[in-house]
Order: structure tokens, then sequence, then C-alpha cells
């Protein structure tokens, strides 16, 4: 059984390296590399374009794993069937499953390896893109993303302030930038709205707002300028709102499950946030584990007993195509708070196995 083995997975592994090579280079070549040419006629230095194109290739490769396995599947069982190989094993009396059985081998552990590079390798390059690009402000002028976070009253059951950062915040001056604060009574109604253009750390928790505007609310409604900082409490040291603040796609499995629970411990402003790092979360599992999904389902369709290994591309676009719009649309069901996100995530995938289970019982009778 051994020799089968090694029939079949001399015929797998280098089509497998083959896919991912490819699906690799058309997915750099149409986002980072075009990325790049926009740096360069920007003015960024080669050396950091050079360096933004090498983090990109780990996030790469967790996707075309899957595609990887499913080429391999497809083009390596239809060139044994082609050959009738796979019709003599199949005469001295070995079952389907067991021929197939090399190809989950190999499905499994490119969902492994996939895990891995996705959970820890493509989280680090991810991070450091991120980072080089948010150095790139003085040559692009761009800005990080918005988020905002409640602040709970002490030793109350209702929010005192509501913050939101427009411009992100920036590490290097421990600064939020374009910061908006509305302060709530006891009532639960907005009482005040602070503005101003940047927000300094003053040591601890607190937080000075320099040349505030502050429109007060209510029957005392009135306006005033402060030209003397205004210092918040805002229960968030610098490290605590860049980890808030840090995209899901930059953090581990783990890191992203504490950045969950810290976001819905700061209140019901953060739910689109919440929704989206859980799709987030679960997809970090779920897409390189797509690499055994396609195992089960190339086997069998690739294994037919017509003389002909044409068409393996044709159809593995298809069923790439497929699998993706369908995780795309559950996905984005999930980001809108409308589907649990690990349903959303894992679906495809249990379809993908339930499909691939009924092919594999028909290939077998």
């Amino acid at each position: 059984m051994k020799l089968l083995d090694r029939l079949v997975l001399l015929e797998l592994v280098p089509m497998f390296f083959a896919g991912v090579a490819i699906g690799s280079s058309v997915l750099i070549v149409g986002g980072p590399v075009l990325t790049a040419t926009h740096y360069i006629s920007d003015g960024v230095p080669w050396p950091i374009v050079l360096r933004i194109l090498g983090f990109s290739l780990p996030p790469t490769l967790a996707l075309t794993f899957p595609m990887g396995v499913l080429l391999a599947t497809l083009l390596g069982f239809g060139r044994l069937s082609a050959d009738s190989e796979s019709v003599a094993v199949n005469a001295g009396g070995v079952p389907f499953c067991r021929i197939a059985a090399p190809a989950v081998g190999l499905g499994l552990a490119a969902s492994l390896v996939g895990y891995v590079i996705n959970d820890r390798i493509a989280a680090y390059a991810t991070y450091q893109t991120a980072q080089i690009k948010a150095h790139l402000t003085k040559y692009l002028g761009e800005s990080s993303h918005a988020f905002t976070f409640d602040v709970p009253a002490s030793g109350k059951d209702y929010t005192a302030f509501e913050v939101h950062v427009e411009k992100g915040y920036d590490a290097q001056r421990q600064q939020l930038k374009d910061v908006t604060i509305i302060a709530f009574g006891d009532d639960g109604k907005p009482i005040a709205v602070a503005h101003s253009d940047y927000a300094g750390w003053a040591g601890g928790n607190r937080w000075s707002m320099v040349n505030a505007e502050i429109n007060y609310l209510g029957q005392n409604a009135n306006y005033v300028e402060l030209s003397d900082p205004r210092t918040y409490d805002l229960q968030k040291t610098p490290a605590e709102v860049e980890f808030l603040e840090r995209d899901p796609d930059t953090l581990s499995f783990a890191d992203l499950n504490k950045q969950i629970g810290l976001l819905k411990a700061r209140g019901p402003s953060n739910q689109s946030a919440i929704y989206k790092a859980e799709v987030s979360l679960w997809s970090k599992v779920a897409l390189p584990f797509a690499s055994l999904v396609f195992a089960v389902v190339g086997s069998p369709i690739g294994l037919r007993r017509q003389r002909s290994s044409k068409g393996g591309w044709g159809l593995a676009i298809i069923i790439i195509f497929g699998y993706y719009v369908l995780f795309t649309v559950l996905t984005s069901i999930a980001e809108a708070g409308h589907c649990p996100a690990f349903l959303a995530a894992f679906l495809p995938n249990f379809l993908g196995l339930a499909a691939g289970g009924y092919l594999s019982y028909r290939a077998s009778l």
C-alpha cells in the first residue's frame, strides 16, 4: 500500500506547488504589485516598496494553498484516470477511499500548515505592512482608520462618554487624531459635545484635548472654546488604544479573541466592529481548512473513468469561484449581524465536505 501512496503523491505534490505558485502570482500581480506601482509613482523609496511586496506573500499563501490542493487533485487524479492507472488499482481490489487517502492527507497537511501561516506569519506580515504604510504619511498624506469606544461611568451602569476618533491613533506621538467626545448625564441623554484636532496622552488613562470646542446641550445650551487643555479620563492607556485599533488581519487567533472581549466590554457603540472581528476570527480557521475540503471534493471528481484529463483547470476555477463567492456572501451577512460568524465562516466548508462525501460514495459504487 505504501507504493500506492507514493504513486498518488508523486502526481499530486508537484501539481500542488505549481497551483500555489500560479495562484500566488495572479493574486500578487493583481494586488500588491499594482499598489507598489502607485507607491513608486508617488516617490516612495524602492526598499520600502520591496518590503511591502515581501510582506504580501504570507497572506497570499494562506489563500492559495486551497487552490493548489484542488488543482492537484483534479489534474493528478485526472491523469491517473486517463492513463488507466486508477482502473488497474481498482481492479486489484483497492477501494476508492484508500486511493483517495493520500489526497486527503495532503489536504489535511496543507490545512494545518496554512492555518499556522495565516494565524502567525500572515498576521505578523500584515501588521508590519500596516506599520510601513502608517509611516508613509509624509509621502501619501494618508490617515489611520476611524474607531469609536464607550467609557462607562465609574461605579454606575450608564455610559459617561462616547469617544469617536476620526483619523486614528498616532502611536509615535501618542495622540488621538480628530477627536469628538459626547458626554452623557445620569439619564443617558447627551449633555455636551467636545471636539479637538487631537488629544494627547496625559498619563494613566487621562487624555488632554488641546484647543477644544465644547457645545453644552439642554436648557443652558452654550458654546465655548478652550485654549487650555481639557483633560478626560477615557479609561484607556495608549497601549490599549493601539491594540483596540489594530486591524483583525494583523492579530493572531488568540489576540483577536482578546480584542473581541475588550470590544464587548466597552459598550454597544462597538457592535459593528465586534461583528467584523468575529467573522475575521473564525475565517482564520475556516479558510485554511478549505484545503481539506477541496481535497475531499477534488479526488472523486478527478478520478473519473473517461480517458481524458482536460478541463481540470476550468473546473478548478469554477469550484474555487463558487466557494469564495458563497464565503464572501455569508461573511458579509454575518458582518451586518444577521448571521452567526462561526456559521458563516464554516458553512461553505460543511457544504463542501457533504458534497465531497456524496461524490466519494458515488465513486465507490
